[in-house]
């Protein structure tokens, strides 16, 4: 706003001289008023009070063009707005990345199942429905249940089970033809030959098994407790009963009575003594 005002008050006083004057020739204004002796007249000078309002403004006018419109101003007369920095701020346009990424999928084919599958697996209900004699049968996926000297017993988890009688196939030493299986383990069993001892179905020949895995025997056992007679059907399977009533004994053979169930017969194995009278838990 000062700048502005300074630069009105220098145009008038330029333009009070030129009026003066009458003409558009170059006027240099002089410290005080000049008489022209020949023409008998004042020319009139610059107002002292215009000298001195510039002065105060810090503006001088001394050799200045006043003569006509084209006036080169001064650098203190410049008056000229500041140049502005108009240059546009550089905006942020670039575009963000967009994740096109496509996702990866999962492409991994699944792991395929190498095993042969057994073939002609059979149930020991075939087993035991067969004529008794030379068989060519199968037996997959049996557990062992009880493993003695010369044989083993192995159960379905239906609850069909049989015993494998291995001691026509052991040497003069009584040595078996591979190695004796374990509790637990669930076999693969070629059948060669079928028929009974005394009485009991079971297997009289077979090949090596094959073991196939492993199993915990709780879900193989049948609870009598409640009064569940042994018949023909549970033959070779596991079972157990508690609270059982020794009513009596006759060497390894108890009479027992539990639940509903009375007198019935138990073949101890080993050398146990149950006196007459006991109550005992079976567990086999």
């Amino acid at each position: 706003m000062t700048l502005t005002t300074r630069f009105i008050t220098l145009v008038a006083a330029c333009a009070f001289v030129a009026m003066g004057c009458g003409d558009s020739t170059t006027t240099n204004i002089p410290d005080e008023p000049s008489v022209n002796e020949d023409a008998s007249t004042v020319e009139p000078s610059t107002p002292d009070e215009d000298v001195v309002e510039a002065n105060d403004d810090d503006v001088s006018i001394n050799d200045k063009d006043v003569s006509g419109p084209e006036q080169e101003p001064t650098p203190e007369d410049d008056v000229s707005a500041p140049e502005e920095d108009i240059v546009a701020p550089e905006e942020d346009v670039v575009v963000p990345e967009e994740d096109v990424v496509a996702p990866e999928e999962d492409v991994v084919a699944p792991e395929e199942d190498t095993t042969e599958p057994i073939s002609d697996c059979d149930s020991i209900a075939t087993l035991q429905a067969s004529e008794e004699g030379p068989v060519e049968l199968t037996l997959c996926e049996v557990a062992v249940t009880v493993v003695y000297y010369n044989g083993y017993y192995v159960q379905e988890l239906d609850g069909d089970a049989t015993n494998i009688y291995v001691g026509l196939q052991t040497d003069d030493a009584g040595l078996w033809p591979y190695d004796a299986p374990q509790v637990g383990d669930l076999l693969t069993i070629p059948v060669t030959e079928y028929g009974s001892f005394n009485g009991h179905q079971e297997v009289l020949a077979s090949g090596e098994p094959t073991v196939t895995g492993t199993t915990s025997l709780d879900a193989y056992y049948l609870d009598l407790s409640e009064g569940v007679v042994p018949a023909e059907e549970l033959e070779s399977r596991l079972v157990k009963a508690s609270g059982v009533n020794v009513t009596a004994v006759n060497g390894d053979t108890l009479s027992v009575s539990y639940g509903t169930a009375t007198d019935v017969q138990v073949y101890l194995s080993g050398t146990v003594q149950i006196c007459e009278g006991a109550v005992i838990d079976i567990a086999h």
